[in-house]
Formats: C-alpha cells, structure tokens, sequence
C-alpha cells in the first residue's frame, strides 16, 4: 500500500477547483491472489483490482460553487464525481478518476467553517506526471 500526501496542491472536480482546500491524501492498493503452482518452492501472487481511497479538506465556503455542488450531489444520490488530485513536486503530478464522495461539513468557531470530503474509487484511476 502507498501514501502520497499533497499540501501544496490542488483538487479538481471536473475541471474546476474546489475553493479553501488545504489538503489531501490518496491510498491506493490492489488485491492480491494466490498463484502458486505444484511443485513451487515459495508462494506466488499477483496483483488484481487497484483501489484508491483519500480525503480532501480544507475550509469551507459557501461561496464556493464547487463545494456546494459536491455537497449536493452527496445529498442527491447522484453518479460519482471527476475528481482530480494535483501535488505539486519538482514536476506536476496527479491522480484522477471518478469517485464515490462523502462530505463533512463543521464549524469549529463562530464564522470559521470547514469542509472535508472522503471518496472511493469508482472506475479505474490514472495518474498523470508532467
């Protein structure tokens, strides 16, 4: 299984930016089979299905429409959502692909709101190094 923490990058859905995000992370991961054949001295496996799951959050806003939006379509039991990783490193990278959202909104202060989000690969994710 591996991490990939961004904090200096962005996420995207569709092709817009969601507003006040200050993080995100991606685990991805694969099943594993059993291949072992008679008479093999050891246990092999294969990969089978890759998964990514991740977060995103930040602070929320009102005024975003993209926020908003995934809001509403959490709450409307509509289709996945484009969702674009971008973290930025001595190239550009990203991770991209739809996905199941769940969203958490909170207030921690008087006038201080956040925003998170967790979401589930839905479809085959690719990745796109600049």
């Amino acid at each position: 299984m591996a991490v990939d923490k961004g904090y200096s990058g962005a996420v995207y859905s569709g092709a817009t930016k969601v507003g006040e995000m200050t993080e995100w992370s991606a685990t991805f991961s694969a099943g594993q089979e059993v291949i072992t054949a008679f008479g093999d001295l050891g246990v092999k496996r294969m990969y089978t299905l890759t998964d990514c799951t991740g977060s995103f959050s930040g602070n929320g806003s009102k005024a975003d429409s993209v926020q908003m939006a995934l809001t509403s379509q959490f709450l409307s039991g509509g289709t996945p959502a484009a969702i674009f990783l971008y973290l930025y490193t001595s190239g550009s990278q990203g991770y991209y692909g739809n996905a199941l959202i769940e969203v958490t909104k909170g207030a921690s202060a008087p006038g201080l709101q956040s925003f998170s989000a967790s979401f589930a690969q839905s479809e085959q994710w690719y990745t796109n190094v600049q």
